[in-house]
């Protein structure tokens, strides 16, 4: 979300000053209706540059208060974690993974999400037509040791391993037949996109410890190896791959024979997991010094820019409407 922000700002911002060099060029007192409906134009984009100018400033202290946050957090070992507010960094692993429909990985969590082009040329638009997110347990593992973590909530910053734009027709039979899932026209122009957390990937996290009541409430009737609400199970994701590795006409020899003894290395119900709580939720590919850094860039520019494009936006709406 955050990408797309800065890009909508970015792109507001060339859009308006493209109309403010245009405005010094219009002479006041020409009166044909080329020019009115340009002046039109560009009172509304004074307008929006007015309102994306404060937005700007007041989503600034947003990120001011998260680098902050991440700096005065200290960065924990898994063992070393107490309870509440932590940083952790390490190596993700997990008893066994999913197959992402979109770009076909082996990984423990995806997001999948779908959008449909409506109507033609300037009543053109996306209708969002939904997403898909799944998820395997999946641990955080440093040397000290492992701690799960629950994504559910979490404000997730890795990249696109899918991002196609075009004439679903045109596109492969794995993205086909997860548009019809969502109801999609065969024919259509679509836009998809899947964000996915692989085996190996290098994990920032920025969550809370607790207390996992699933583990504290376990009972003895249920089966060893019952996974936290929100993860599939291993037979679920079992069903999963062999599902998407049947659409591909692929086989899947010996796959459960070859997961048995990795499962059982894991504790897929621990007494204590990283999730949400009440401070921000954070995962990211990024090292924490490159989110600082990130998280500094585009605070001080919106601090700086946001007024700046407010006030230029404010005097240019005033003078066409004759106010100043």
């Amino acid at each position: 979300m955050e990408r797309i922000r800065h890009s909508i700002v970015s792109l507001t911002l060339i859009v308006w000053a493209f109309a403010l060099v245009s405005s010094l060029h219009t002479h006041s007192r020409t009166r044909s209706e080329t020019v009115i409906a340009t002046r039109l134009g560009i009172v509304l984009l004074a307008v929006l540059g007015l309102i994306v100018g404060v937005e700007m400033f007041f989503s600034s202290c947003g990120a001011l208060r998260r680098k902050r946050l991440i700096e005065n957090t200290p960065t924990s070992t898994v063992r070393g974690a107490a309870m509440g507010q932590v940083e952790l960094c390490g190596k993700i692993v997990g008893p066994y993974t999913l197959i992402s429909p979109l770009s076909l990985l082996d990984c423990y969590f995806y997001e999948a999400r779908a959008w449909q082009s409506e109507g033609s040329g300037e009543r053109r638009r996306w209708k969002n037509a939904g997403q898909e997110t799944l998820c395997t347990p999946f641990f955080v593992e440093d040397a000290t040791g492992r701690m799960l973590v629950d994504p559910r909530g979490a404000e997730i910053d890795v990249p696109k391993d899918f991002d196609e734009a075009g004439p679903l027709d045109a596109m492969p039979e794995s993205v086909r037949r997860f548009a019809a899932r969502r109801g999609m026209s065969a024919w259509c122009d679509a836009k998809l996109e899947e964000y996915c957390i692989k085996p190996g990937d290098t994990l920032f996290v920025l969550g809370t410890v607790s207390e996992n009541p699933q583990s504290t409430n376990l009972s003895e009737s249920q089966p060893a190896g019952t996974v936290p609400d929100g993860f599939l199970s291993e037979a679920a994701a079992d069903l999963q791959r062999r599902s998407v590795l049947d659409a591909m006409n692929e086989a899947l020899p010996d796959y459960r024979q070859a997961r048995t003894a990795v499962t059982s290395e894991f504790e897929v119900n621990p007494l204590v997991v990283l999730r949400k709580g009440s401070e921000p939720f954070f995962i990211s590919t990024r090292s924490q010094r490159e989110v600082i850094g990130t998280l500094a860039w585009t605070s001080t520019l919106s601090i700086w820019g946001g007024p700046v494009l407010a006030m230029s936006s404010l005097a240019v709406l005033l003078q066409r409407l004759g106010w100043w």
